[in-house]
């Protein structure tokens, strides 16, 4: 399956991708630097969005790749470009340096490929790195490309909560809750008996406690 199944349904998601992307006058990015508590690495992640003449709203995954370089602004525009490369959307252009020195940084030559003007803008998380790495870029997709709107506010939620006393109290003692919970059996197995008892539709795991005591 792995040998042949797979590299034919690869291809054709492919070439769904392509058809679509090709046909669109433009589009906009998503991106950002995420971990799981299950592997080590760490990936960057860049999404592509349009609608298309039917205005229906197409999202591929256009790159997801494991990140083993530092996170600088430069890997990650360079991830970037590599990426819009690969899928066609940018075309190297000849016999123009690949790259550039900006603040005595090399950096990929964004005039050594054209297509740009596909690219609507990247909107990416509030990291220094990331909105470092979209300065790289033309004006006029620096111009559209703000930080996450989402992400902007979980820093306010987040920076809120850790202002209160109150509220780190009840949450240390939730964690300690869970945490118990997570590290017993025993008392893992009373409290999916209880809530089954008590008619809980769907018992809680312990890993979706987990998840929404935000761990």
């Amino acid at each position: 399956m792995t040998k042949t199944k797979l590299p034919r349904r690869y291809a054709v998601a492919v070439r769904i991708i392509r058809r679509v992307v090709d046909a669109q006058p433009g589009f906009w990015l998503t991106s950002d630097i995420w971990s799981t508590e299950n592997s080590p690495d760490e990936f960057l992640g860049l999404n592509l969005h349009c609608l298309d003449d039917n205005f229906k709203y197409w999202c591929f995954t256009i790159g997801l790749q494991t990140f083993d370089e530092r996170k600088t602004a430069e890997a990650i525009f360079n991830s970037w470009l590599l990426c819009l490369v690969e899928w066609g959307i940018l075309v190297p252009v000849a016999n123009v340096p690949e790259f550039v020195e900006i603040n005595a940084k090399q950096v990929r030559n964004k005039e050594a490929f054209t297509g740009w003007k596909k690219v609507w803008g990247l909107v990416g998380d509030n990291g220094p790195n990331i909105q470092a790495a979209v300065q790289y870029m033309w004006q006029e997709i620096i111009d559209e490309s703000p930080p996450c709107l989402g992400h902007t506010v979980q820093l306010v939620v987040n920076d809120s909560i850790d202002s209160q006393r109150a509220v780190i109290d009840v949450l240390a003692v939730g964690r300690n809750i869970v945490s118990f919970v997570n590290k017993s059996k025993p008392a893992k197995n009373q409290l999916i008996q209880l809530q089954k008892e008590q008619g809980v539709p769907s018992p809680l795991s312990h890993s979706t406690m987990r998840h929404k005591m935000g761990f």
